[in-house]
């Protein structure tokens, strides 16, 4: 396992038996919590299990992240609870070991180069925003992992379109809504063009013509990169 997938599991185990023990307390000591307490305690739990059941019991969409609402929305709560507990020497021992133990692992983790710590293909982005602009690309496609880095990357030289987070392939006409230049909905890129593809974007993509060869500017296990004359040029191979 490795120690940001540990490191992760450790907060998550932390965090959930905090608020397991502040909802435990509060309803064996109501006495001890004053009004406005117990009213936090209570709408700090009501809005977390909304959150919860709203992504499982509907088909909106869900990532992980989604759920740092409910952590911040439990911190009063959890925070009450401390104050509660601040005189129990033993319990603030263990959870200080816990702190640090996550702590530790979090500074094991992150003092790796940043390439070795996030996508395996982190490492070629500057490589691929090097070549582009070697090459006199300005304009181009990427899903949304890869398009605004490039941006970033190559100090605004490169303008991205971004095709979302789908694996179903290169597509060049609806482009992502989100955190993208608004002119990228009705205009399209011009000069040469360029449009980078993961692994499974590749694998995926259905094309009426396959690129030549000699289209591919840079190739690896991860990413392959294709060089394109023209937005036409791109969509005749489409």
């Amino acid at each position: 396992m490795s120690p940001k997938i540990l490191f992760k599991e450790m907060f998550f185990v932390c965090w959930f038996l905090l608020i397991c023990c502040s909802v435990t307390n509060i309803l064996k000591k109501k006495e001890i919590y004053s009004l406005k307490e117990r009213f936090v305690t209570v709408y700090s739990l009501c809005a977390g299990v909304l959150m919860i059941g709203l992504y499982t019991f509907t088909d909106m969409a869900f990532e992980i992240r989604y759920l740092s609402v409910v952590t911040v929305m439990s911190i009063p709560m959890i925070a009450i609870y401390l104050n509660q507990r601040k005189r129990d020497a033993v319990y603030y021992g263990i959870l200080l070991a816990l702190v640090i133990g996550s702590f530790g692992i979090s500074v094991l983790y992150y003092r790796q180069p940043a390439a070795n710590r996030t996508n395996p293909a982190g490492s070629e982005y500057h490589r691929i925003a090097q070549i582009l602009v070697e090459e006199g690309y300005q304009n181009g496609y990427a899903g949304f992992w890869h398009s605004n880095i490039l941006t970033e990357i190559s100090d605004g030289k490169i303008e991205v379109w971004d095709y979302g987070t789908t694996s179903g392939g290169l597509q060049i006409e609806n482009m992502e809504q989100w955190l993208q230049l608004k002119s990228h909905i009705n205009h399209l890129p011009t000069g040469k063009v360029f449009a980078l593809l993961n692994s499974e974007q590749l694998k995926n993509t259905q094309w009426s013509v396959e690129p030549d060869p000699s289209d591919i500017l840079y190739q690896s296990d991860q990413l392959t990169l294709f060089g394109f004359d023209s937005y036409a040029d791109v969509k005749s191979h489409l």
